[in-house]
């Protein structure tokens, strides 16, 4: 599987409680206008971003989807206020705690294969 490049990396599992990250956000971004450069723009800006664990660009009323780790609710405002309102183009920022994490892989079931 790694020669035919299904397997792209191999990563150790980290508890983000016990490095002290202890907010999950998960954030819709929607943008005002969709010039050709906003996207391209954004995602050179995301990439760059340690607190970005995931970032997706879908469909219905946001834009892009990010999954956040922050320390605590200060850092995520801070991270919020002094991050993500300064790119160019965004209409909305809506941000979902979450709770509670009930399940969280990165397995992947291969299809037609027994699990």
């Amino acid at each position: 599987m790694e020669e035919e490049g299904v397997i792209k990396d191999y990563q150790a599992n980290l508890d983000r409680r016990m490095l002290g990250l202890d907010i999950m956000a998960f954030v819709h971004i929607r943008f005002a206008t969709h010039t050709d450069h906003t996207p391209e723009d954004f995602e050179a800006v995301i990439m760059q971003l340690p607190e970005v664990l995931s970032c997706h660009k879908i469909t219905g009323d946001a834009d892009y989807l990010l999954q956040v780790l922050a320390q605590d609710l200060d850092s995520y405002s801070d991270f919020v206020e002094g991050v993500l309102r300064r790119q160019l183009g965004i209409a909305s920022i809506q941000s979902s705690l979450a709770l509670r994490e009930v399940k969280a892989t990165s397995r992947i079931a291969i299809p037609g294969q027994a699990t």
